[in-house]
């Protein structure tokens, strides 16, 4: 029975870090998964906003449009930079600080803007149009008949919005579940338990060189590992 003890504990050992390099397998895996996600939603996501923006810029509405403008800005612009750290993070292995705070940061941003561009759909006033006659004092706008194509167009914003912001919302998602499974990694590190910082061992050697009447008198001042007595003579030791 105590011959076999050796070998139950290293069999034990050797099970335990199986296990862990199948659960690191299995984080890396998801990991890899999850970034190429975002990258193929963050692609489609973009495409969508700039085709919406070119649609509002161009089409006959009126003088509404400026908050779905707006939100359709700001969310292309986080959904540029997803483009880009998405490409870099599968191309070159950054820092889990770095990505967790990259995270982090267009998580929120994505959603935020995602969820004032759902909230931000076209509404009847968009095809509202107004004259403004000249002259001083300026005379109350007339209204004038909305464009044969307002409406239509209307409804393609819309459904441009609708998917752009839905899409947006995902990735925003997934960049919450990135930044979760990266601080797990980072508490199974266990940081805080590691040994506090010290300087390494070695010998620490101070030299003065002090010049009286004339004549260059040099008292080496060491500290090492070794303290020996102290004389009269030579260097002094502390």
């Amino acid at each position: 029975m105590a011959e076999s003890a050796p070998l139950l504990d290293q069999s034990h050992s050797e099970n335990a870090n199986d296990f862990t390099s199948s659960e690191t397998a299995r984080s890396s895996a998801i990991l890899r998964i999850l970034k190429f996600t975002t990258l193929v939603l963050s692609v489609v996501t973009l495409a969508l906003l700039i085709a919406n923006n070119i649609v509002i810029r161009n089409a006959p509405f009126g003088y509404y449009t400026w908050g779905a403008s707006n939100a359709t800005t700001q969310l292309a612009i986080y959904i540029f930079v997803s483009v880009i750290f998405s490409v870099i993070n599968i191309a070159v292995v950054l820092p889990i600080l770095i990505n967790f705070i990259v995270d982090v940061v267009l998580a929120s941003g994505v959603l935020a803007w995602a969820i004032d561009l759902v909230t931000s759909l076209p509404t009847e006033d968009w095809c509202k149009r107004y004259n403004y006659p000249p002259g001083y004092p300026p005379s109350p706008p007339e209204p004038i008949p909305p464009h044969p194509k307002c409406e239509e167009l209307k409804l393609t914003v819309r459904w441009l919005m609708v998917i752009a912001g839905s899409l947006g919302g995902i990735v925003g998602v997934v960049y919450i579940a990135l930044a979760v499974i990266r601080v797990i990694a980072i508490l199974k590190t266990r940081f805080w338990r590691r040994s506090t910082w010290s300087l390494p061992g070695g010998e620490i050697t101070f030299q003065v060189s002090l010049k009286l009447r004339g004549q260059e008198r040099v008292a080496s001042v060491e500290q090492g590992e070794d303290v020996g007595p102290s004389t009269g003579r030579g260097p002094v030791y502390l």
